[in-house]
């Protein structure tokens, strides 16, 4: 080719004007802001954010502005066409040389609860600062664990950690604290809120099974032995200063076993225990409930009152003591909630023994067959010196022969 010749020189021109006029439009379109979107993991964008991506893209790229979406797994950029394409090569670079290392199902089950709470990656990113290790144990699919890095080495030295600086312990508790109870559960929930511990407590062996860090454990475990200290079953002894009547009727009381239900929370239990032929109630649970129990059963024998009513009228002893007698009076008892006791006076000791009134004589008469209770006749001489006798039953079928007086 002539490169003298016209022709060349006029293509030269030609191209050097398409060339300035193309050199152009990139430098004006660089001046244009463009947008790109990245499909990312979505555990994958979890660790980047981990690695501060987002402060480095804004330090190296001021005018670059980039969106992590968490939710849609992207990240949007948007910003000067040469800061975008820079940016989009350094996170492509960046999440292939992402590393995995999955967690098995035994080990997820150990740490799930723990990982998941807000101050273990504040402190398991310290413990891998340590070490200048920049990995981060995130929710893969199907909600499996696993560990991110940037190498496979870091990502096995970040499981030995996590491992060095995860610990279990098993508690026994006593056969007198229960573990179901609402105030251990009530603990339970406590410590988990406020430590990097996982409690799970174990009914059937009434044991609790601690999985966390080192010294979390070790405030766990002195709190929950205090607990036990000062809330494990006790018993205690308890009679409410009554009269023997009453207490007789308050030991059987139905509202006795109410109480111990409405403390039910202390594990409160009421029994009659006897010593020295004294009975007395036996009460058993918290030590809180058991003050509160021994409390309501003095304020419910204060309600309770006896009343001795003296009756004198003829046969009345034999009345209450025969059989028809003390059917009727149980009725009343069981409809009116009450106790009745027959106390029959002889001179100054109360016996439940029949006793004999005086007698002289009997007037002649003929019993009745429609007679009501088959009494003897009972007849006594006043201090007057008037002879009485009478007989229950219906005066119109008896016959009298003569009246004294």
């Amino acid at each position: 080719m002539d490169y003298k010749s016209k022709e060349f020189q006029r293509n030269r021109i030609s191209h050097k004007k398409r060339f300035i006029n193309v050199l152009q439009e990139l430098l004006q379109n660089s001046k244009k802001n463009v947008h790109e979107t990245i499909k990312v993991k979505h555990e994958y964008i979890e660790f980047l954010q981990h690695t501060d991506l987002r402060r480095d893209l804004k330090k190296y790229y001021p005018d670059l502005v980039a969106f992590i979406g968490h939710k849609y797994g992207q990240i949007d950029l948007k910003g000067p066409v040469s800061q975008v394409v820079d940016a989009t090569v350094i996170i492509n670079e960046q999440l292939h040389k992402i590393c995995e290392k999955q967690l098995t199902l035994s080990q997820s089950d150990l740490v799930w609860n723990i990982v998941a709470k807000n101050r273990w990656n504040e402190y398991f990113a310290r413990q891998l600062c340590k070490e200048n290790i920049k990995a981060k144990v995130c929710v893969g699919p199907s909600n499996a664990l696993m560990i991110l890095g940037f190498s496979q080495e870091e990502c096995e030295r970040a499981f030995e950690i996590l491992f060095e600086i995860l610990k279990e312990d098993t508690l026994s508790i006593t056969a007198d604290c229960s573990v179901q109870s609402d105030k251990f559960q009530s603990l339970i929930s406590k410590l988990q809120r406020g430590a990097l511990v996982q409690i799970d407590v174990l009914p059937e062996e009434n044991s609790v099974r601690i999985i966390g860090v080192y010294e979390d454990i070790s405030g766990a475990t002195k709190q929950i032995y205090d607990f036990i200290k000062t809330d494990r079953i006790h018993s205690d002894t308890h009679r409410p200063q009554v009269s023997e009547h009453i207490w007789n009727f308050l030991r059987d009381c139905e509202n006795v076993k109410k109480i111990a239900k409405d403390f039910e929370q202390y594990s409160i239990s009421i029994e009659i225990t006897e010593s020295d032929d004294y009975e007395q109630f036996l009460v058993r649970g918290f030590n809180e409930g058991i003050e509160q129990c021994k409390q309501r059963l003095t304020e419910f024998a204060a309600t309770i009152v006896e009343q001795e009513k003296k009756l004198e009228y003829p046969g009345i002893k034999r009345l209450f003591l025969d059989q028809a007698g003390k059917e009727q009076l149980q009725m009343i008892e069981k409809e009116m909630d009450v106790e009745i006791e027959i106390i029959v006076q002889s001179g100054r000791k109360f016996s439940k023994a029949p006793v004999p009134l005086p007698r002289t004589f009997s007037l002649p008469t003929k019993k009745s067959e429609s007679f009501i209770y088959d009494y003897d006749e009972c007849n006594f001489t006043t201090k007057e010196g008037t002879d009485v006798s009478w007989k229950y039953g219906n005066i119109g079928n008896e016959a009298v022969s003569s009246l004294k007086t």
